[in-house]
């Protein structure tokens, strides 16, 4: 598949096809669990037009993104930069020209349509994208500034992809936008009073994107500043070599580029409305995206970004995504799948919403509802069976992820994925013997992280009482691990070597299970029963070598209980301990935390606990985890201005 020639496109059709529709139905069947089918057809056209090559991409570049394995990782770059690389045109000029004709044909700009063109640039900036989120995930300050780099490739791509459309817009006519965005909404409606709601909510929120836009643009097509100068050290890690802009990265030669090749004369214009409603979707989907994935980095990370000249609106992010969702383009449903993950996942896990763990629960089950054309598959069944856990529904959970893997035949990678989420679902009902299988399976089966997995199976074995089996696990966690661990990894390695010499019991499982549950942000699932029976096993552990632990937990326990007064209690003894131990360095930065939010709870502790927030932002570093709790410190902040 990855080995066929990646030359034009456009010079290879044996024959017109509808590639907007066909790209369309290869993603609803990449959704609705016909994996295979999906992959066949973009395969079969991958060649022949730059959208299926981009959808067979973002194929892998899913798969890629759900099991974070290297290999598929490294696959989906290989398969991104092929796409970019086809999707890119030639300006004509002489030298040009005669270049081209001791080679194989390829388009100048003046040969492409201008529907095309754009199409192009959009997929352009959308595999940016994709190998920036990629690349992230990597870590380390080199993938950092490497996927800023491709970040700003996709910004200024973007941007003059909206200014392009937008200005098509206006000249066709000043009602253009009204009867492109309307169009889309009222195809298939037959109450014509709900078709307007529909329409004057998705006008207003296509203006505000527009206006937003419009304002950083300026006066200057040039939205953004010069890259860092390359000899500048200032963002090199100690151990990093400099990192130099390379043309494949010169953003601004790119954006000059671009500019200058979606210009277009009257007899260029689009007459089609379904083309540009189309193509909108799919601008306002990647711009969505790219927005709410900035507003998401790490704190500490926010400069870099602003370096490299851009940030990120998250509520502007969150409207072009609700856009997109209704469009008519093949982007359209990965729109909704974006939304769900912001709503189900980031939301809670990084605090977004303070303790309200359930805020984007309503959002998430509108959007499900919207979607009875994909009530069937794994995807979405999966994000049900978020939608029930957080809801403390743990058996309508199960029953979610259950069918998930039943009609995930094709999807491996969701199989393990609804298989870590039932597995967390026993562990927060207190179900040990059913907790093990389900990672004892990841372990066998997933490769990504097999210590973290292993973990996993040796704290649920040892809460179980199997103790021998416990303690063989536990001595392979640091074993499996692999040569650049992510922050889960190291955490659960260092857990390991921790305990390596003592004999644990299993009210001290217990109590790791607990650990788990709060630093992965499921505390607040659990019942008023669960976290009474946590309690009682947690005040069990007397063993001096897991006290501070056991004073933070009860802390943490008592809080979610509404025994605030006794939570405060247990905070401050948990940070005074830190002071005198070296177990679990990350417990004073997290105490400090919790002891701030708490505080912030009432006016008259305001001061005190933004206070805290801030000592445990800024006196603590090099612990476990550290930019978790970064993100929830800076969340909470940034409510409470």
């Amino acid at each position: 598949m990855m080995e066929s020639g990646d030359g034009d496109a456009s010079s290879r059709k044996p024959y017109d096809i509808d590639e907007a529709f066909l790209a369309s139905e290869g993603i609803k069947m990449m959704i609705n669990n016909n994996f295979n089918q999906a992959e066949q057809l973009f395969d079969k056209y991958r060649d022949f037009t730059p959208l299926m090559h981009s959808g067979s991409s973002f194929m892998l570049f899913m798969n890629a993104i759900i099991t974070f394995e290297d290999e598929k990782l490294d696959l989906a770059l290989k398969s991104l930069k092929a796409t970019e690389k086809l999707c890119q045109v030639e300006e004509t000029s002489i030298f040009k020209s005669i270049s081209r004709s001791f080679r194989k044909k390829e388009p100048s700009v003046d040969e492409i349509p201008m529907h095309e063109r754009l199409q192009r640039y959009v997929i352009i900036a959308d595999c940016s994208l994709y190998m920036a989120i990629l690349t992230f995930v990597r870590q380390g300050i080199t993938s950092y500034i490497k996927g800023g780099l491709m970040l700003r490739k996709a910004w200024k791509t973007y941007e003059k992809c909206y200014k392009m459309i937008n200005d098509m817009c206006k000249t066709k006519s000043d009602s253009a936008m009204m009867n492109i965005i309307k169009d889309s909404f009222t195809h298939n409606e037959t109450d014509s009073t709900t078709s307007a709601d529909v329409y004057k909510d998705t006008e207003e929120v296509s203006d505000e994107c527009f206006e937003v836009i419009q304002k950083d643009n300026g006066n200057n097509n040039d939205i953004s500043p010069a890259l860092p100068n390359k000899d500048d050290n200032s963002l090199k890690g100690e151990d990093e070599q400099p990192v130099e802009a390379q043309s494949e990265n010169n953003t601004d030669s790119i954006g000059d580029a671009i500019e200058k090749q979606l210009q277009f004369t009257g007899s260029e214009q689009l007459s089609d409305v379904k083309t540009i409603e189309r193509l909108k979707g799919a601008i306002f989907f990647g711009y969505g995206l790219f927005n709410v994935c900035i507003s998401l980095i790490p704190p500490r990370v926010i400069k870099l970004a602003q370096i490299f000249g851009f940030g990120g609106d998250r509520d502007l992010g969150l409207k072009c995504l609700e856009f997109s969702s209704k469009t008519t383009d093949m982007k359209a449903p990965l729109a909704r799948l974006a939304l769900l993950w912001y709503h189900i996942i980031i939301r809670p896990f990084y605090g977004l919403d303070g303790t309200d763990t359930t805020a984007g629960v309503k959002e998430a089950e509108r959007i499900i509802a919207e979607s009875k054309e994909y009530e069937e598959s794994a995807l979405f069944l999966f994000f049900q069976g978020r939608v029930r856990r957080i809801q403390k529904d743990i058996l309508g959970s199960l029953e979610a992820f259950n069918t998930a893997v039943r009609v995930a035949k094709e999807q491996t990678a969701i199989q393990q994925l609804c298989c870590y989420e039932r597995g967390w679902c026993h562990m927060v009902n207190m179900n040990w013997p059913s907790a093990v299988p389900e990672f004892v399976v990841l372990k066998n089966e997933s490769r990504w992280s097999q210590s973290y997995y292993t973990y996993l199976a040796a704290i649920t074995l040892g809460a179980s009482g199997s103790m021998k089996q416990a303690t063989e696990q536990m001595k392979l966690v640091p074993q499996l691990a692999r040569k650049r661990g992510n922050a889960p990894e190291l955490f659960v390695i260092r857990k390991a070597n921790q305990y390596k010499d003592v004999i644990l019991q299993p009210h001290n499982y217990v109590l790791m299970i607990l650990e788990v549950i709060y630093l992965w942000g499921a505390i607040r699932i659990c019942g008023d029963h669960q976290l009474k029976q946590f309690l009682i096993e947690t005040e069990r552990s007397q063993e001096p070598y897991i006290s501070s632990l056991q004073v933070f937990m009860l802390g943490v326990l008592h809080l979610h209980l509404r025994d605030v007064q006794l939570a405060e209690q247990y905070f401050k003894e948990a940070i005074r301990n830190s002071k005198k131990s070296r177990q679990d360095s990350y417990i004073a930065p997290y105490a400090t935390y919790e002891l701030g939010i708490l505080l912030t709870e009432h006016p008259q502790g305001m001061n005190q606990g933004k206070s805290l927030l801030n000592q445990a932002k800024d006196n603590y570093s090099g612990y476990d985890l550290e930019n978790r709790l970064h993100f929830r410190i800076h969340s909470a902040l940034s409510r409470l201005k």
